[in-house]
């Protein structure tokens, strides 16, 4: 019997576009980046299943990870710790936006005509304090400063950290290379 599940979705671009850039490589060709569906993806090839994809359109990498940070903070099954992720990944993402867009508009002397800060201002979309709004983004931060495979793991709850070790991570100016053990965080922070 056919199996209906959401549709797999891309984006179409080129290496340029999605900074993927290369002197070896061709900037102008056309990849596709998934931007949901990873576990769908997985499954299905998985158990030779069918499954439909929807393309998008982006403007840029920024905008297509925007997407994809809302489209997870919208989901109703996340952990408190992913949650926590996502909202600081969105501070980092709207904050650096921010300072762009600062510099570019506006010479010295003025002030950003905006009433509320980014942290203000999610804070109140998230129902949570701009301090726990600013922590997040720490966490964001030193989640970062893993690997993938450690930062899914804890992510995932299959692995344990204390989300003010992750935060210490972020102000640590030392680490040069992704953290990909637990152990080495507690070396890392002297924790």
């Amino acid at each position: 019997f056919p199996v209906t599940i959401t549709p797999i979705q891309l984006w179409q671009t080129t290496r340029f576009a999605a900074g993927q850039t290369n002197d070896s490589l061709d900037n102008e060709e056309i990849i596709y980046i998934l931007i949901d569906g990873h576990n769908r993806l997985e499954i299905c090839r998985k158990h030779n299943l069918h499954f439909d994809i929807y393309m998008l359109s982006f403007n840029s990498i920024k905008d297509a990870k925007d997407y994809m940070i809302n489209l997870q903070l919208g989901r109703r099954n996340l952990s408190p710790t992913q949650i926590s992720y996502f909202r600081g990944l969105r501070y980092n993402n709207e904050k650096t936006d921010k300072i762009n867009n600062l510099s570019q508009n506006y010479s010295k002397g003025h002030s950003d005509p905006s009433s509320n800060s980014t942290a203000e201002r999610l804070s109140k979309e998230y129902n949570v304090s701009p301090k726990t709004i600013k922590r997040d983004a720490d966490f964001a931060k030193g989640m970062e400063m893993l690997t993938p495979e450690l930062r899914n793991d804890i992510l995932r709850g299959k692995q344990k950290v204390e989300k003010k070790v992750i935060q210490q991570i972020a102000k640590d100016t030392f680490i040069k290379e992704p953290i990909s053990d637990i152990s080495q965080i507690v070396i890392v922070t002297g924790k």
